[in-house]
């Protein structure tokens, strides 16, 4: 079964907020986003590991923000303000996505849905369930379990905190 059949579409639809990393154009299931927040006020966590950007005070909630760029293996940039945090509900749980930009939402059709290749731009392939073929791009669909991962994130730094940036 090709991996982009771990996709949840309803109908023949697939919604996917539109965010960037790098030069790469990702999807994010509508259906896990439950906000785009440009508040960028992260709280350093020692010994966290080194994808772990900080956390962040919500409204009363505490979230843990991933570096998406640094989760992907690309290089981590400096906070900027075009920079935001995608919070999607993972298992009962609110996490943080740094990511680079956001665009809009798309629909796709799944029938458009290829699997993904080894890699893209240097990401390795396990981190998406395929690339939605577009009219006019393609949009590689984040696999939000691979990202979330623990057991694959990379430790902290050898001073054992993860970096100051």
């Amino acid at each position: 079964m090709p991996k982009a059949a771990k996709i949840k579409a309803t109908g023949k639809q697939l919604e996917l907020a539109v965010i960037f990393v790098g030069d790469i154009v990702c999807g994010v299931e509508t259906r896990l986003v439950k906000e785009i927040n440009k508040n960028l006020n992260f709280t350093l966590v020692p010994g966290a590991r080194r994808c772990i950007r900080g956390i962040l005070n919500l409204r009363g909630q505490i979230l843990t923000v991933i570096d998406l760029r640094d989760r992907l293996g690309l290089e981590p940039l400096p906070l900027d303000p075009s920079m935001r945090v995608v919070v999607i509900s993972d298992r009962g749980e609110d996490i943080g996505l740094l990511v680079d930009g956001v665009a809009d939402v798309v629909l796709g059709d799944e029938r458009n849905l290829e699997p993904s290749p080894s890699n893209i731009d240097a990401v390795e392939g396990a981190f998406f369930t395929g690339i939605l073929k577009m009219e006019d791009r393609l949009v590689a669909v984040l696999d939000i379990v691979e990202v979330l991962r623990f057991e694959t994130m990379p430790p902290p730094d050898a001073a054992g905190h993860g970096p100051e940036r």
